[in-house]
């Protein structure tokens, strides 16, 4: 089969989960890499896959970072390390590749600085050769046109990119945080979904959501259950404004 010319759009939030369209719920995984991407036929987004509320979601919790506790006995996790995030991009690079492709040699690549904006990652991939890159700053997103048969050259510029200018990101949420999900969840998210039309049930206790977060590394929001649309989850927001990007 052919492969066609791709034209995506991708983003990244400053905190490890993101919240869009078919995207309401998250693991661990989002920590890795905490951006999104949109609307292409082939993703150029610098991220591992997005989320799963599966026990088979293909997320190995055996590379997982182990929950830490704190003298007050409060859970939380350990922040991701550069060269952590730069390994499992890497496992991304070659688990995109075509069926029987030789592996790329990997890029050395080296941090050199974390940055507020997508701005810096859309210059590299300039230089990169990528010369259909566009940033919109008023959005913070990088739009990249890969001309067709050139996506796994992509994905290794990209890599190298956002290796070196990666978007800073907030560090997951602590056994608090999620715990103010939850009470945003009952208190203002899943009435919201029912004045929109939208019945929440299953959700699960607050001791059920908070050790299910800390045990599987992932959470599910009211939106996810009932399948909201976009235009709704804008209506009825999923996180209180002190969990928001």
């Amino acid at each position: 089969m052919t492969e066609q010319a791709s034209r995506a759009t991708e983003s990244c939030p400053t905190h490890w989960r993101a919240l869009k369209a078919g995207l309401v719920f998250a693991t661990l995984g989002m920590l890795i890499a905490g951006c999104t991407s949109g609307g292409a036929s082939t993703s150029t987004s610098p991220e591992p896959a997005e989320s799963s509320i599966q026990s088979d979601d293909g997320v190995n919790r055996e590379d997982l970072p182990e929950v830490k506790v704190d003298a007050n006995g409060e859970r939380s996790f350990p922040e991701q390390t550069h060269q952590e995030m730069l390994d499992v991009m890497w496992e991304e690079v070659l688990a995109s590749l075509p069926e029987g492709a030789v592996s790329p040699e990997r890029p050395s690549v080296s941090l050199v600085a974390y940055q507020e904006s997508m701005g810096p990652y859309a210059e590299c991939l300039k230089q990169q050769g990528w010369s259909q890159t566009k940033y919109f700053p008023d959005v913070d997103e990088v739009e990249v046109e890969v001309p067709a048969g050139q996506s796994a050259a992509f994905d290794i510029s990209r890599y190298t990119c956002y290796g070196q200018y990666p978007k800073k990101m907030r560090p997951p949420m602590n056994e608090r945080e999620i715990g103010e999900l939850w009470q945003w969840s009952m208190d203002e998210s899943i009435p919201c979904l029912a004045r929109e039309g939208y019945t929440v049930t299953g959700f699960p206790s607050k001791g059920a959501f908070v050790d299910g977060y800390f045990a599987e590394r992932t959470y599910k929001l009211p939106a996810s259950i009932v399948d909201a649309p976009s235009d709704v989850i804008d209506r009825c927001p999923q996180f209180p404004e002190s969990l928001r990007d």
